[in-house]
């Protein structure tokens, strides 16, 4: 099976290039306004993997918009990495648990931990 990375890259900027991509292709197809033609269907089929998860990370990331003080995608991949070093750091809450928490929380417990060490 092959991986599918999105690291280093802004899902928003891989959507526009392939919503680019559907746009000309409906206009050459002549297809535009017709039902019953799904947009992937449109794209080459080895893109259509990547554009799948491009839509998975952008409905991903609108769940969380200004939930858990994530605003950006860059405060998302913060929130990800502290749970991360935070689970791996201390047994008292779970990492399940720390996912919930508040990316402000989840920096004073980091931040916490540095001047207990």
């Amino acid at each position: 099976m092959n991986n599918i990375r999105l690291q280093d890259v802004d899902p928003r900027i891989l959507m526009s290039h392939f919503e680019e991509q559907i746009r000309v292709r409906r206009q050459k197809l002549q297809l535009e306004g017709m039902q019953g033609i799904q947009d992937i269907q449109l794209l080459d089929v080895a893109d259509r993997p990547t554009y799948l998860m491009c839509l998975a990370a952008i409905k991903a990331f609108k769940s969380l918009h200004g939930q858990l003080g994530i605003n950006t995608l860059a405060d998302m991949a913060e929130h990800i990495q502290l749970v991360e070093l935070l689970s791996a750091t201390q047994s008292e809450v779970l990492p399940g648990e720390l996912r919930t928490f508040s990316l402000d929380l989840l920096r004073s417990m980091r931040d916490g931990q540095a001047v207990a060490a």
